[in-house]
């Protein structure tokens, strides 16, 4: 028997209604979808990116971090004040490098391990003589020894300041004389005598000892390099 017509006509209402709220489902289900694809894809792209700041000690922030695009694994190790010119040991576990700022008011030559027991930053140690200027400071092969520049010899003032009014400058000062020194500073050993910039010296790397610099001359561009037996 066929449904009083009462019956067809709520049973259609019905149906209707249900299509409705299926035609508006689709929709909403789709907005969400393309939400989420976004939400996904905007992950996928930055997440890199927050990983070094995520691995990066808040405490010790690099001072460029968008260095990190082209090495990994950086780490800070000297903080505050300038320190420039930092060589290895032979064995990678010691830094040599000249300090100023804070109570040093020229360049000094400080070693330092690369790495504590405890990840602190390490503590650094004065090995020159605290007075006037020094540069270019490298570890022996051996690791015995350290070598370094000084004018420390002609004043234990620090030189006079060159002219910055036309930029960075490097002064060429004809008290610089070469020296070595054990690891911890004594033992101070003086290899050159002559006036002049004896500067720039640096010891080869296999096991030869031996050390180039300039003659003692004030003129950098034509300055013949010569070579020095350490022993």
């Amino acid at each position: 028997m066929r449904p009083p017509p009462f019956l067809r006509q709520g049973k259609q209402k019905a149906a209707a209604t249900q299509a409705g709220t299926e035609d508006q489902l689709v929709p909403r289900a789709k907005i969400i979808t393309r939400i989420l694809t976004v939400v996904v894809a905007a992950l996928c792209l930055y997440f890199p990116r927050w990983i070094p700041a995520l691995a990066q000690s808040p405490a010790s922030p690099l001072l460029l971090p968008q260095e990190e695009r082209h090495l990994n694994n950086v780490r800070q190790l000297t903080f505050g004040s300038q320190n420039a010119e930092a060589y290895f040991s032979a064995d990678d576990k010691q830094l040599i490098f000249q300090h100023q700022g804070e109570g040093v008011p020229c360049d000094q030559i400080y070693t330092m391990p690369i790495d504590t027991p405890d990840g602190k930053a390490a503590t650094t140690k004065l090995v020159s003589t605290g007075k006037g200027r020094t540069t270019c400071s490298y570890f022996f092969p051996a690791g015995d020894r350290i070598l370094f520049s000084s004018t420390h010899a002609a004043s234990a003032d620090c030189p006079p300041k060159p002219d910055y009014s036309r930029g960075y400058v490097w002064p060429i000062y004809n008290t610089y004389q070469i020296y070595t020194a054990k690891l911890d500073g004594s033992e101070l050993k003086q290899l050159t005598h002559a006036a002049g910039y004896n500067a720039e010296a640096t010891i080869t790397r296999d096991g030869s000892t031996s050390c180039l610099l300039p003659r003692a001359t004030a003129t950098w561009t034509s300055t013949p390099w010569t070579r020095m037996a350490l022993t």
